[in-house]
C-alpha cells in the first residue's frame, strides 16, 4: 500500500497516526507530517518509496532504524516507532519520529543570509554547546557521517540532530572503510575523500563547517568550479573574523581546530570543545583587563595558526600535484617504452633456445622520481635503462665562476627548467649497454595532449674532441642540464634529437646479443 496524505498507520502500541501533509521528498522516500489520533500530537513520518529503488538505499533506511534506537538525547531527534516492512506487511517501511516545528538549521541560516544579520554571540554559544552535547552522545554510539545544516532540526528553539541513515557504529571493531563521497560533499572531511576509516573526527570536521556557517553565514573555503574535494584536501580556511569581526576568540579557535586537515590535529572528543566554550562563558567573572589581554593574545595566535595552515595546505597541494605528475610520467614511460621492449624480449625468447633476455622490473615504481631497469642479455651483456622526472627545484645551472690561483671554480648556481626549442623537458634518462654505447631519452612537453612526446638524443664525437667516447653514447644525468643546450650546435660532441623510435632501442638490444666478449 502506498503511503499518501490521509493514510492512517499504526505503531506497536496500538496508536494510529494520520498523514496530514508532505514535509520533504528525498532521494529514496518522503517525510510527512502526521498526527497521533488519540491526543492530536504531531509527529514526522519518514518512509521509503513503495517500490524500493536500490538495495543500498533500503539498507541505509534499515540502518537508520536500527541505530536510532540507541540515541536518546535532548539534542537528537527522538524516534517513536520504526516499522521494517515485516510487521505490517501491507505498508512499506516507515519511521515515526519527533516533529521539529521550526524547520531545519539550514532554513534558519538562509533567513539570516537574506536579512544580512548575524547570530549574536550568545546565540552562537548556545547553538554550539547544544550541538556539541548532542554529538557527544551520538558519537558514543555511532559515527554519523552526514552532518550538515539540513540534518539539524529545530523544535521549540532546541537544536536536534537527525538522519542516521549513513551512520556506522563508532566502536573500533566495527569501523569500516567508507565509500567515496559518503555524506554530502560540502561537509565531507578530507579523510572521506581519501577513502579512509570512519572515526568521530569526520563528524567533528563536518560540524566545524556548520559552526563556521553559523558564525559567519559563509562557507569556510573558496570552492572553484564545484571542486569540493580540492577544497577539503588543500584549501586553507578563511579567517572567520573576515566576515564577522565580533566572534569571540575562543569560538574562532574552536572552529579552526575542528577544521584541521590532519585528524590528529583536531579535537579528540566533544568534551574538549564543550570545555573551551564553557570556559569562554566563565570569563565574565574575571578581571576585564586580563580578559581583554588574553582575548587579544588568542586572536593573534589564531591568525598565526591560520597563516601556518595556509602555508601547509599549499605545500601539501604542491606535493600532491608533483606526486601525480611523477605517476603520470612513469606510467607513460612504462606503457610506451618498457612494455614494448618487454614484448620484443618475449618474442625473442620464444624463438631462441640457447638463452633468454631477462627484464628486471621488480623494483620499478611509478611513484618514484627515478627508475632504473636492467636487461640481462643471453650472454654476459647488460643493458640499463634510466629515467628521471625533471624537478626544476632540484635542477641547477652554474651562473658564476671565480678564478683562484689559475683554477676556475663555480661560485653561484640557479634553479631552472630545462628546455629544447621552447618545450620543457619533463623527464630525461638513457639507455646504455655495459660498453657505454647508448642514447639519451627525453620527454618534451606537448601543450595539446598534456602527456608529452618521447625523443631520442643521439650523441657522437666531433673533430674537436681529444678523448672520444664510444659511438653513439649517452650523457649522464649530471651532464644533461648543460649538454641539452648544445643540441644541433658546434661543440666537442655532436648531439641530435629525433622522434622516439623503438627500433633504435631494439638495435641496441640486438647488438648486445651478438657482441663479442
Amino acid at each position: 500500500m502506498i503511503i499518501t496524505i490521509g493514510s492512517v498507520l499504526p505503531d506497536d502500541k496500538g496508536n494510529e497516526y494520520k498523514i496530514l501533509r508532505n514535509i520533504k521528498s528525498g532521494g529514496f522516500g518522503q517525510v510527512f507530517l502526521c498526527e497521533r489520533l488519540k491526543d492530536k500530537e504531531k509527529f514526522a513520518l519518514k518512509t521509503m518509496l513503495s517500490v524500493f529503488p536500490a538495495s543500498e538505499e533500503y539498507n541505509a533506511f534499515q540502518n537508520e532504524m536500527n541505530l536510532a534506537k540507541s540515541i536518546n538525547n535532548e539534542n537528537a531527534i527522538k524516534y517513536e516507532f520504526m516499522h521494517d516492512g515485516r510487521v505490517f506487511d501491507k505498508y512499506p517501511p516507515y519511521i515515526i519520529m519527533e516533529f521539529a516545528n521550526q524547520g531545519s538549521l539550514n532554513d534558519l541560516i538562509k533567513k539570516k543570509r537574506i536579512s544580512k544579520t548575524f547570530f549574536t554571540n550568545d546565540e552562537l554559544d548556545s547553538m554550539f554547546l547544544q550541538l556539541a552535547r548532542g554529538m557527544a552522545h551520538i558519537n558514543s554510539v555511532l559515527v554519523h557521517r552526514d552532518i550538515k545544516p539540513d540534518n539539524i532540526l529545530i523544535k521549540d528553539n532546541v537544536l536536534k540532530i537527525t538522519d542516521f541513515g549513513l551512520a556506522k557504529y563508532s566502536e573500533a571493531a566495527t569501523r569500516s572503510i567508507t565509500f567515496k563521497h559518503y555524506g554530502t560533499e560540502p561537509y565531507c572531511a578530507p579523510e572521506v575523500w581519501r577513502n579512509e576509516k570512519n572515526t568521530i573526527a569526520m563528524d567533528i570536521y563536518s560540524m566545524g563547517i556548520v559552526f563556521y556557517e553559523l558564525a559567519t553565514l559563509n562557507y569556510p573555503y573558496n570552492v572553484k568550479d564545484g571542486n569540493y574535494m580540492e577544497a577539503h584536501l588543500y584549501a586553507p580556511v578563511e579567517n572567520p573574523t573576515r566576515f564577522n569581526s565580533v566572534i569571540p576568540p575562543n569560538m574562532v579557535s574552536v572552529i579552526y581546530k575542528m577544521l584541521q586537515k590532519p585528524q590528529s590535529k583536531r579535537f579528540s572528543n566533544w568534551q574538549e570543545i564543550i570545555d573551551i566554550l564553557n570556559n569562554g562563558n566563565a570569563l565574565g567573572t574575571r578581571d576585564s583587563k586580563i580578559v581583554a589581554l588574553v582575548q587579544s593574545a588568542v586572536k593573534m595566535q589564531n591568525e598565526t595558526d591560520m597563516a601556518i595552515q595556509r602555508k601547509q595546505t599549499e605545500e601539501e597541494k604542491q606535493r600532491k600535484e608533483w606526486n601525480d605528475h611523477v605517476k603520470n610520467i612513469m606510467s607513460y614511460f612504462n606503457n610506451e617504452i618498457l612494455s614494448t621492449l618487454k614484448e620484443y624480449a618475449e618474442i625473442y625468447n620464444s624463438q631462441y633456445a640457447s638463452g633468454k633476455i631477462v627484464f628486471n622490473l621488480n623494483h620499478f615504481d611509478i611513484t618514484a622520481e627515478k627508475n632504473t631497469v636492467t636487461i640481462k642479455m643471453p650472454r654476459i651483456q647488460t643493458i640499463t635503462i634510466e629515467l628521471s622526472v625533471v624537478n626544476p627545484n632540484a635542477t641547477k645551472e652554474i651562473i658564476g665562476y671565480s678564478n683562484i690561483n689559475g683554477i676556475s671554480r663555480p661560485t653561484a648556481t640557479k634553479h631552472f627548467q630545462p628546455q629544447y626549442r621552447g618545450k620543457k623537458v619533463l623527464a630525461w634518462g638513457k639507455i646504455e649497454d655495459n660498453f657505454n654505447v647508448g642514447y639519451n631519452i627525453l620527454l618534451l612537453e606537448n601543450k595539446v595532449d598534456g602527456y608529452g612526446d618521447w625523443f631520442i638524443m643521439y650523441n657522437t664525437n666531433s673533430g674537436f674532441n681529444k678523448s672520444p667516447r664510444p659511438e653513439p653514447f649517452a650523457f649522464s644525468e649530471k651532464e644533461l642540464p648543460k649538454e641539452i643546450n648544445y643540441i644541433d650546435a658546434t661543440h666537442i660532441y655532436i648531439s641530435k634529437i629525433e622522434k622516439y623510435n623503438i627500433e633504435r632501442f631494439q638495435e641496441l638490444i640486438a647488438r648486445g646479443q651478438v657482441r663479442p666478449i
